[in-house]
């Protein structure tokens, strides 16, 4: 009623003589009601202890008589008594502050305490304690019982839904007549195309069929299977080409371009395969199947720098090693790996490469520091060279010592012109060196001591005699 009424009045604007009255009204209006609120504080607090420390203290004469005079000035203004304004009507009708007062009064008083008997709080509160170390004990023994029965009623609510979902699952694939990829490629289809998976050199190799199968999203457990070429066609499907399950063609190059962007296919290896690898080699050398100076020989077979150990360029430069030589391409440096290394770069089960190449590097050295000031350090000098290359010297500063060792199983002896670079000659007792090729070998100079000499395989004109040729084992 107040929003029409206020709504007509914003439709028909008040006239000009009219604006004052209705302000007066507006006033009268607000002061009568700021009259009850006073006249009400008053009836509650009658004593005006509690009252507010900043409004002024009213009469209550003079508050009695604004009362009466204000809804006279109304009804001269409106020509209408405002509700409840007269006294009359305030006088009849009760206050519900003062009701509300009076309410507190009572239970305030309800609350004293009486003498000879205690606080009623307090009592109801003892009563309660009580009561609650009476019934203790059962409620005690009841919780185990009602946390069992929630936990029950939860299982089974949990096994009640996941059959609905499995009933709900199942009704939809019959709705939609079956496996989405089996209606993209039937089972004839699926077999043929298996058939031709297994044929291929890809289906064969565990290693390269878990690559394809993380690359399509399938358990990696590196078996051709009827989802893998269904997964295979759905590929297809998505990249426009004939479902046909066969990772041949277009679909193979899609596939690897799909494995260098997305997998980082990168040396013959994806980054999740480099992982792989660098863990396995790592438990390797833990376990001490594999030893770091393995590593360091292996990295210089493969050219890289010994230093450096088990990093992504060795990994993927072995990984490409057994690629080539049909090792699994897997990166990890097993036994059949290192022999296979060790045959194509390094000569097999002997260490001619490691020494030949060390023999080279220390072309130029000086022998000043051997015995007799480098005068005789031919066998000094050619153990410092195998102490660099393959970790461990060959009898002493002897030449008939070097010989000995070799002889007993260190080394083989070979036939005059079958030497190999990285073999050591030697005149019995007299002189030796290694051989550098072409009839050639490199040994301590005397004159010069220094690791110099590049002479024939009789050390002539300086020593003469047949040469011994013997070539270092690996292992004994």
């Amino acid at each position: 009623m107040e929003r029409e009424h206020a709504q007509g009045h914003a439709a028909q604007p008040p006239a000009a003589d009219e604006a004052p009255a209705a302000q007066q009204r507006d006033s009268l209006h607000g002061l009568l009601r700021s009259l009850d609120f006073l006249q009400a504080e008053a009836a509650l607090k009658p004593s005006g202890d509690g009252g507010s420390a900043k409004r002024p203290k009213v009469d209550p004469g003079v508050l009695a008589q604004l009362v009466t005079l204000v809804p006279t000035a109304l009804t001269e203004l409106t020509g209408r008594a405002p509700e409840s304004a007269t006294p009359a009507a305030k006088a009849a009708e009760p206050d519900p502050k003062e009701k509300e007062a009076e309410e507190a009064a009572e239970a305030v008083a309800a609350l004293e305490p009486v003498e000879g008997e205690g606080d009623p709080l307090e009592a109801e509160e003892d009563e309660g304690h009580d009561v609650d170390e009476e019934s203790a004990a059962p409620v005690a023994e009841a919780k185990p019982v009602q946390h069992k029965r929630a936990r029950r009623a939860r299982r089974a609510r949990r096994v009640r839904r996941a059959r609905r979902a499995r009933k709900v699952v199942k009704a939809r694939a019959r709705r939609s007549g079956g496996n989405p990829r089996a209606r993209l490629l039937p089972l004839p289809r699926a077999k043929k195309a298996l058939r031709w998976t297994v044929r291929k050199p890809f289906g064969r190799s565990r290693f390269l069929m878990r690559r394809f199968q993380r690359a399509l999203g399938d358990p990696a457990n590196g078996r051709p299977s009827i989802r893998f070429v269904r997964s295979v066609a759905v590929f297809q499907k998505e990249r426009g080409i004939r479902a046909t399950g066969v990772l041949a063609g277009r679909t193979a190059r899609l596939m690897r371009w799909r494995l260098v962007h997305r997998f980082g296919l990168r040396g013959g290896l994806t980054r999740v395969e480099l992982k792989m690898a660098r863990t396995r080699n790592v438990r390797a050398v833990r376990g001490r199947r594999l030893r770091w100076k393995t590593i360091q020989e292996l990295r210089h077979l493969l050219g890289l720098p010994k230093k450096g150990g088990l990093d992504a360029s060795f990994i993927r430069r072995v990984a490409r090693f057994q690629a080539k030589h049909h090792l699994g391409q897997s990166g990890y440096v097993s036994a059949r790996t290192v022999k296979t290394i060790r045959a194509v770069k390094g000569g097999g089960d002997f260490w001619n490469d490691a020494i030949y190449r060390e023999a080279l590097a220390q072309e130029g050295w000086s022998t000043r520091s051997g015995p007799d000031g480098g005068n005789l350090a031919c066998a000094w000098a050619v153990n410092r060279v195998l102490k660099a290359a393959i970790g461990r010297t060959i009898g002493n500063d002897a030449v008939s010592a070097v010989e000995a060792d070799l002889q007993g199983g260190l080394g083989m002896r070979v036939k005059i012109g079958q030497e190999k670079p990285g073999d050591i000659v030697l005149i019995p007792g007299r002189h030796i060196g290694i051989v550098i090729g072409k009839g050639r070998a490199l040994s301590n100079s005397s004159s010069r001591a220094a690791w110099v000499w590049r002479s024939d395989l009789s050390f002539n004109p300086s020593y003469g005699g047949t040469p011994h040729i013997y070539r270092v084992r690996r292992k004994r």
